[in-house]
């Protein structure tokens, strides 16, 4: 035998006793194709002798979001159906949201149906929209992106949002008009809200003297314009201790403004500024 040949002999030895995946190597297998999908459907159909038009739009959509527990994209499948009966206002509306992460198709985090009209992310939350029939106003309800919960309920405007700069603390402030009692003009009732992105902290309950549009609602912090969102930067090198402060915030009404201060986190409501003929009360 050769030299060369003993050599490539004793090269192709090495070879196979360092590397036997060489000699048994199989081909990757193909990267894992992950499909979904729905169908949209569009309906004509009689009932009672009436016409209906029954329609139910799927969409799916993916969301980059921060929560406490990660940084994730959330996957949203999507399911508006109506039901509207020819010549009558309104009708049947529903809005289905099923939602998972990215990374782990196979285990949804939470599911969702609410009676809304449309429906789509706004900021940390899921926001859906019910149109007002006959005069009324729009009535917006906003889902925790992490959990799927209902967290705000609005009338006609899209909540404030009052965040401190290199901290996790963010809160925002829905007014939602509802009615108790059986008088509407006399029994006119909103709720005031004040969450963060996962769970309501406190809720404040406010009688009108009479029937209102929804108020116009802002942010006000000293020396500066109102807003419908505000930043808390440090004064003096301090930061608020406990969570927002320093603000307060404004219900625009054809009587005047209510004022409300929100000292270390929390809706003051003995300091707040009435206009006449408006109360808070035990809800």
């Amino acid at each position: 035998m050769s030299s060369k040949q003993s050599l490539w002999n004793h090269f192709l030895l090495i070879v196979l006793l360092l590397s036997p995946e060489l000699l048994f190597a199989q081909a990757k297998p193909a990267p894992k194709t992950e499909n979904h999908t729905a169908t949209s459907s569009l309906q004509f159909k009689q009932v009672d002798g009436k016409e209906h038009t029954i329609i139910d739009n799927h969409r799916f959509s993916i969301v980059y979001t921060c929560q406490n527990s990660g940084c994730f994209n959330l996957v949203r499948h999507e399911d508006f159906f109506s039901d509207s009966e020819e010549g009558v206002e309104g009708g049947r509306s529903v809005v289905y949201v099923s939602a998972w992460r990215r990374d782990n198709p196979s285990a949804p985090i939470w599911k969702a149906k609410v009676h809304a009209d449309v429906g789509k992310a706004y900021d940390v939350f899921y926001e859906t929209t019910l149109y007002g029939c006959c005069g009324d106003p729009d009535r917006k309800t906003y889902l925790s992106l992490e959990t799927g919960k209902a967290i705000l309920e609005s009338c006609e405007y899209e909540p404030l949002k009052v965040e401190v700069p290199n901290t996790r603390t963010r809160r925002f402030i829905a007014y939602s008009c509802t009615t108790g009692g059986s008088n509407e003009q006399d029994f006119q009732v909103g709720r005031l809200q004040y969450t963060d992105e996962n769970r309501v902290l406190q809720t404040v309950a406010l009688r009108e003297p009479s029937f209102h549009q929804p108020p116009e609602m802002a942010l006000r912090i000293p020396k500066q314009q109102d807003s419908k969102s505000a930043q808390l930067w440090a004064h003096n090198g301090d930061r608020p201790a406990n969570g927002a402060s320093g603000f307060s915030v404004v219900l625009r009404f054809d009587e005047g403004e209510v004022v409300i201060p929100v000292e270390n986190d929390h809706l003051v409501v003995p300091k707040a500024l009435l206009p006449s003929g408006f109360k808070f009360i035990q809800k």
